[in-house]
């Protein structure tokens, strides 16, 4: 995977990161959804017994599990009722809506389910708890979305009903078998979900990804060799390297970025990471190692050609600002607040100087100035599928294509510290010797971590202040003032996340 071409990895018009001009207006869209949720609404006729016939049909194929997803529902529904914030007759309201969304998605995806399958057994599918938590969560914020409520967010759902973020993914991931049942202003909102997961909520330690991360990380090569990757694993990470080789086209594209071989180095260095440094992602964003993989790749080539543009991380962050203004997000904290070590944050440079590049140099140097280097990283790979030898278009044509996307565009905590036996073998820790070619890596010019010199990162990697409070205050206010500057000129600043 690590010498698959950026233009080989085909991303097609399923993008969530494709400017899309959607000619409804907001009125049209709210018209669209209510209309949609009244027919779906007396399409449900709940029985004596709180469900709907074809619901207790298919139930009906494991009858012993009836009696315990019945139970766990109706705990579900009480839960959600205690955080609903709007009046007693509009709660009852939305209640009765979800209850009667859960039903139907939960037909529509069962009989679905049960046609698609070479046996038509859907039991393992009828007895699985994350099954019916993802169905439930899904009901639940189809409706808070269609009346545009905040009541509660999604990950206040899904820690109510006591399921992950990875679980409700594989739940959306059944969508493009039914996307004609779903209107697109609905299916755009869930391509935005998806993306947020992968951006953040799958990091989590909480998340079941944590859990083979920390088994990659800690195993041997022969242990890694044994690791065997449900199906459902597999093919999130899959989904990984297209959402993650969106976000790589965009970015380089907003900076203005034309040469070919920087690009590609800038994808490599990417899949490096994701491969074979993948732990770098916990309780941290998605796009905090592409934006460091920008930076190095960017300064590393104009070492090798001084006519090679190589960008500041306050250019690439400006870029990355603007593209976010664009869909409506407001990403300045995403660079202030960054995860360094237990119980510590910082910038995102400092996050570069202290944890990327330490980490990440060898393999950048063999992708820059080896030419033998893409292939012996790609052996060494730690997760083999995020590393394939085969080009990705053809797995991008099967595993992540999502039809709702199509169908949406057309209606339009903890660091992991180096002496962590747990997480990573103590050859994993780096010394505060650095030679000039990685001096020339490190971002000294923007960073007032590093001004001071050379023993000051030195303290940073063996666990003490990379600067003192005071510096670091000084450079994120200076930081936050820029940027307001910069955005409040256009009319384009936000105070809140």
């Amino acid at each position: 995977m690590l010498n698959t071409k950026l233009k080989e990895f085909k991303i097609g018009d399923s993008s969530p990161h494709l400017t899309i001009k959607i000619q409804a207006t907001p009125i049209n869209r709210a018209m669209e959804m209510n209309n949609w949720l009244h027919e779906q609404i007396i399409r449900v006729k709940l029985l004596d017994s709180g469900v709907t016939a074809e619901y207790s049909r298919l139930m009906m194929k494991v009858p012993q599990a009836l009696p315990k997803i019945k139970s766990l529902f109706d705990q579900w529904i009480e839960k959600v009722a205690r955080n609903l914030g709007s009046p007693k007759e509009n709660k009852a309201g939305k209640l009765y809506q979800m209850k009667c969304m859960y039903f139907r998605l939960t037909e529509e995806i069962l009989k679905r389910e049960e046609k698609g399958s070479k046996t038509g057994d859907i039991s393992m599918l009828l007895q699985s708890e994350d099954f019916h938590k993802g169905v439930f969560a899904a009901a639940v914020e189809i409706i808070l979305f269609i009346h545009n409520s905040t009541d509660l967010m999604l990950e206040e759902i899904l820690e109510l009903v006591n399921t992950s973020a990875f679980d409700f993914w594989r739940l959306l991931s059944l969508f493009p078998k039914f996307e004609a049942l779903i209107p697109g202003p609905i299916l755009m909102h869930f391509a935005e979900i998806e993306n947020r997961i992968f951006e953040v909520l799958a990091w989590e330690k909480k998340s079941p990804i944590y859990s083979i991360i920390s088994k990659v990380m800690a195993g041997s090569d022969e242990d890694q060799k044994e690791l065997q990757l449900k199906f459902s694993q597999e093919r999130f990470f899959k989904r990984l390297l297209e959402i993650s080789a969106e976000h790589v086209e965009e970015l380089t594209t907003g900076l203005g970025i034309t040469n070919e071989t920087i690009k590609e180095r800038i994808w490599e260095a990417t899949k490096l990471c994701l491969s074979s440094e993948i732990d770098l992602l916990v309780d941290r964003h998605l796009d905090h190692i592409i934006l460091c993989g920008v930076y190095a790749v960017s300064k590393m080539e104009q070492s090798k050609d001084p006519s090679v543009t190589s960008y500041s991380f306050n250019q690439i962050i400006t870029c990355y600002l603007q593209l976010s203004h664009k869909k409506g997000r407001n990403s300045v904290r995403l660079f202030q607040n960054v995860r360094l070590e237990e119980e510590k944050t910082g910038d995102i440079i400092e996050f570069y100087n202290a944890i990327y590049v330490p980490r990440m140099r060898g393999g950048l140097y063999k992708l820059c100035f080896d030419q033998e280097g893409i292939s012996v990283l790609t052996k060494k790979a730690k997760i083999k599928v995020l590393a394939p030898t085969s080009p990705l278009k053809d797995m991008s044509d099967k595993a992540g294509k999502l039809v709702w996307q199509q169908k949406a565009g057309s209606s339009r905590t903890s660091s992991l510290k180096c002496h962590n036996q747990e997480l990573r073998s103590p050859k994993r820790c780096i010394t505060p010797m650095m030679t000039p070619r990685t001096q020339r890596l490190f971002a000294y010019a923007e960073s007032p971590a590093l001004r001071a010199g050379t023993p000051g990162f030195a303290r940073g990697l063996h666990g003490q202040a990379m600067e003192a409070d005071d510096q670091r205050r000084s450079y994120k206010n200076l930081l936050v003032t820029s940027l307001c500057k910069h955005f409040t000129a256009k009319g384009k600043f936000y105070k809140n996340q």
